[in-house]
């Protein structure tokens, strides 16, 4: 599976601009553009790409950490997975309609990546997302509201947001490599289509990767903890203390293998109890 082994990765080498991509001569044609680290010369763009600058209402920015200076441009996208992109971050933005303005930025580590690395990067289906800022409604400026380099970490309110955006996202796609997948996954949150397609995540109970995603969310955001250790047995302590968020804070019956619907109640509950909007 994609998200069993994956934390050990190396950090994604990007191609950013039609620079890089179509070489000198394209640029005139394009306009200024912002020269990133280049691909190798073997890699190439699939095609039907497109070249993005924003998600949503969300302009791009390229930063490796949370210290380095970010750097506008564009980037590859398949256009069905930005579009997907586009969905997710309407509706958390809807949702959090009471405290965010649908408008920011987005700092990443990268989109299109080397041929070498597992299928989605190279099909530019998949992003690596640093942090989220957002226009408070409290505020004309912008701040860090969600903080993927070190939210987790950091504790408090900071870690609910963290994983409070990890269940929302993981509701639209099947893989969504977080802190507990290790390695450069502990400063970056990867996001990809390549399983789910154009479709609602669905749970599986084989899934490191979803079921210690469930877990941190019972510790952090629901206050039931349990061990986070990326497996899941029917009766076990994740089963029990899920149950107990879907029966007694939800209102409803079964458990997360029960149905799909109850799997995506799950996360939309955690991610409204982890931004502080209620259950």
């Amino acid at each position: 599976m994609l998200d069993s082994n994956s934390g050990g990765t190396a950090r994604r080498s990007l191609l950013k601009t039609a620079a890089t991509a179509l070489g000198t001569a394209g640029l005139g044609a394009l306009g200024s553009v912002v020269a990133f680290p280049a691909t190798p010369a073997s890699a190439a763009v699939p095609p039907g790409s497109v070249q993005k600058s924003s998600i949503y209402n969300f302009d791009l920015y390229y930063t490796a950490t949370n210290t380095s200076i970010p750097e506008s441009g564009s980037w590859w996208f398949n256009p069905d997975f930005h579009y997907r992109l586009e969905q997710w971050l309407a509706s958390l933005c809807a949702a959090n309609t009471t405290i965010w303005h649908p408008k920011g930025k987005i700092h990443h580590v990268g989109t299109y990546g080397e041929p070498n690395e597992f299928p989605a990067h190279p099909a530019a289906r998949a992003i690596d997302l640093n942090s989220i800022w957002v226009q408070k409604a409290s505020s004309t400026g912008v701040s860090r509201e969600v903080d993927f380099y070190g939210g987790h970490q950091a504790g408090g309110a900071v870690r609910q947001r963290y994983w409070a955006t990890v269940a929302s996202l993981s509701g639209w796609f099947r893989h969504v490599l977080h802190y507990y997948d290790g390695g450069s996954h502990t400063t970056h949150v990867h996001v990809d289509n390549w399983v789910s397609g154009n479709a609602p995540s669905i749970f599986s109970t084989s899934s490191g990767t979803q079921v210690s995603m469930v877990q941190a969310c019972l510790t952090y955001i629901w206050k039931r903890p349990v061990p986070i250790d990326r497996s899941w047995s029917n009766g076990g302590q994740t089963d029990i203390q899920s149950r107990w968020v879907l029966n007694s804070v939800l209102g409803l019956s079964g458990g997360l293998t029960t149905s799909q619907s109850n799997w995506q109640a799950f996360l939309a509950g955690s991610r409204r109890t982890g931004f502080g909007i209620g259950s």
